[in-house]
């Protein structure tokens, strides 16, 4: 073939009757094969997924402690009524104070645990003073007065 010919009629893998050499893809690495479907690189399906139940995960605790909080709250309330009987003042306190500590881990309810906590912590001291009142009046009428 003429140098004319060629270069009217390009053959594959040539520019303008350059020769480009074609090598397998497997060759330019000497014989080493790099494994593109190896499971160490996680595929983009893979990690969408994994990043869906790390945002679930996240939201379910943020969730439950959103919960804690409003339950806090709850029992704090109660835990002002409940005084007047330090049977039922005591561990009504005693869960609002804990409640409201777990919830102060939520993102968005976080104020409402403080609150709630302030409120348990009033319900606990008037659970206990009404107890030692009770006691000493209980003491009073204990001992006969000479």
């Amino acid at each position: 073939m003429e140098p004319s010919q060629q270069q009217n009629n390009p053959q594959p893998g040539s520019i303008q009757g350059t020769q480009i050499p074609t090598q397998n893809p497997n060759q330019a690495y000497n014989g080493y094969s790099p494994n593109y479907n190896a499971t160490t690189t996680p595929t983009l399906q893979q990690t969408v997924v994994n990043s869906t139940q790390m945002y679930q995960s996240v939201q379910s605790d943020s969730l439950t402690y959103d919960r804690l909080a409003i339950g806090g709250l709850i029992a704090s309330i109660f835990s002002l009524v409940a005084w007047l009987i330090p049977l039922c003042g005591c561990p009504t306190a005693v869960a609002g104070i804990a409640c409201s500590i777990f919830g102060m881990r939520s993102q968005t309810k976080r104020t409402i645990a403080i609150v709630a906590l302030i409120i348990s912590v009033i319900g606990l001291l008037l659970t206990i003073v009404n107890s030692v009142y009770g006691a000493m009046i209980g003491y009073q009428q204990a001992i006969p007065s000479q």
